[in-house]
């Protein structure tokens, strides 16, 4: 059975929502809009084991040594990585398709995104997805039939989550690919990434998501506020 097949509740939302059909292969998929997260497999990696995500002893090194007080990123307003964005259970994500490039805006930490649509940019020489935020990599997207495929590269050491996935870290090496699958008003996002540094194989999270007419909000992030103790994180 296809696994869109599936019942979803939604907050108060009493219906049923299936996936059925897919756009033809070779046009745009209908992925413009607003959506809201309603599964994660990570927790299910912590849980269960499956998907694995599997550390090197680097890896299982700087996970034991986390420190949420002075290693999350987040208690300065500094998101840890687009993975992480995602992770996070209410706020929203918007996709906003151009000719040339792709918007994705995160209610999350006030992300923007702009990702160029051009199958001859060198990811090398792509710009800056997050100009403000560096270390999010550089990105080019293009079309495989109904799906966007977003890769990344030059992402930045540190923090790769600190939800669900409690003080995982990434490397220098870490490249992802995004993978967006809509069926109306349902869409899976799928994220590969290979960092061989601190992972042993490359691993998968998928992001299950429902279409909804609700705005983004303004996430306003203040550094002064966002950490548990200033002491321990001023720069």
């Amino acid at each position: 059975m296809n696994f869109y097949k599936i019942l979803i509740l939604v907050g108060n939302f009493s219906g049923s929502l299936i996936f059925t059909g897919a756009v033809s292969a070779g046009e745009r998929s209908d992925l413009d809009g607003v959506w809201n997260l309603v599964h994660e497999s990570a927790r299910d990696s912590v849980l269960s084991g499956t998907p694995p995500i599997i550390m090197t002893r680097a890896g299982a090194e700087k996970n034991a040594a986390y420190d949420f007080l002075q290693d999350d990123p987040l208690m300065r307003c500094i998101p840890p990585s687009i993975s992480r964005v995602m992770l996070t259970p209410s706020p929203l994500f918007e996709i906003r398709q151009h000719e040339t490039y792709v918007e994705i805006n995160y209610e999350f930490m006030d992300v923007k995104r702009r990702v160029p649509l051009d199958p001859a940019l060198d990811l090398s020489d792509a710009p800056l997805s997050v100009p403000e935020h560096p270390h999010l990599g550089r990105s080019v997207g293009r079309y495989e039939g109904e799906e966007l495929v977003i890769e990344t590269t030059n992402i930045g050491e540190g923090v790769f989550s600190t939800h669900v996935l409690v003080g995982y870290y990434q490397s220098d090496e870490m490249k992802t690919t995004e993978r967006f699958i809509p069926d109306g008003d349902l869409l899976e996002v799928r994220i590969t990434h290979v960092d061989p540094v601190y992972y042993e194989e490359p691993f998968d999270i998928i992001y299950r998501h429902h279409r909804t007419e609700s705005p983004l909000l303004h996430w306003g992030c203040e550094p002064e506020k966002a950490c548990v103790d200033p002491r321990l994180c001023s720069p």
